[in-house]
């Protein structure tokens, strides 16, 4: 039979395998659990990345493309501008001499409207 000592090694034999266990269970659960939690994340990161690649592309390919039309158009634009510039001021200098011109004619044929009753009288 069994004595008190043999009794209570018995006893803390089978608590320290229960506790190991149940600390084995314990880690292989939060292991477990940790890992499930994780997956996804992994999973967002893989997508992200994907995501990434894809905006990096479409700068490369779509973005950068059509600054570069928008620049080339750019000094076309400036050009054409500064052509019209220069085609209104000339318009403006011929205004201002053809008014000159007309009005010095006016003025001439009032002299000469003067001269002609002179020679009349």
């Amino acid at each position: 039979m069994l004595d008190k000592n043999d009794m209570k090694m018995l006893r803390e034999m089978m608590e320290a395998t229960v506790k190991e266990t149940v600390e084995a269970t314990v880690k292989e659960t939060v292991e477990a659990t940790v890992q499930k939690a994780i997956e996804p994340l992994q999973q967002d990161i893989c997508d992200l990345k994907e995501e990434v690649n894809g905006v990096k592309l479409h700068l490369e390919n779509v973005t950068d493309r059509n600054i570069s039309i928008l620049a080339e158009n750019h000094g076309y634009l400036v050009k054409k501008f500064n052509e019209a510039v220069e085609a209104a001021h000339n318009n403006h200098v011929n205004t201002v001499q053809t008014s000159y011109l007309i009005e010095h004619v006016a003025n001439l044929e009032n002299r000469m409207q003067a001269v002609e009753k002179n020679m009349a009288l």
